[in-house]
């Protein structure tokens, strides 16, 4: 992949989705480490489906930061999305839909699957850094 990262410190969410992202394609973004970077992968999807890339603002929804990673599931105002970086590891969580920037699709796939509508106990997460 070729992918420069320092240390543990530096957010790593980009990170994970472009390793599991290189199994299927050689076309990354420019900074791959850049969660809003992958806003600019792909194509746009109007709506979720199991393994779309989730983008989302983090902060603020001008500022730079923000956070990635992959469509699980959805409740009525949150995504369920698996992602590095949340709590310091691969895992599951929920993010507000009010914080999706963007729904993206690697190009030379057809989409498969549908929303996957859920319930989900539990809080939201807020700051994945």
């Amino acid at each position: 992949m070729g992918i420069s990262y320092q240390t543990d410190e530096t957010s790593w969410c980009g990170l994970f989705v472009a390793h599991c992202m290189s199994l299927v394609s050689d076309r990354l973004p420019i900074n791959p480490l850049g969660a809003r970077q992958w806003a600019k992968y792909g194509r746009r999807l109007d709506k979720g489906a199991p393994g779309s890339i989730l983008v989302f603002w983090r902060g603020s929804p001008r500022g730079w930061k923000g956070h990635v990673g992959f469509y699980v599931s959805e409740s009525a105002g949150h995504y369920h999305m698996l992602g590095g970086n949340q709590s310091n590891a691969v895992t599951t969580a929920k993010l507000s839909k009010r914080r999706l920037l963007d729904i993206r699709w690697q190009e030379s796939y057809p989409v498969r699957g549908v929303r996957v509508l859920a319930q989900r106990e539990g809080a939201a997460s807020i700051n994945e850094a």
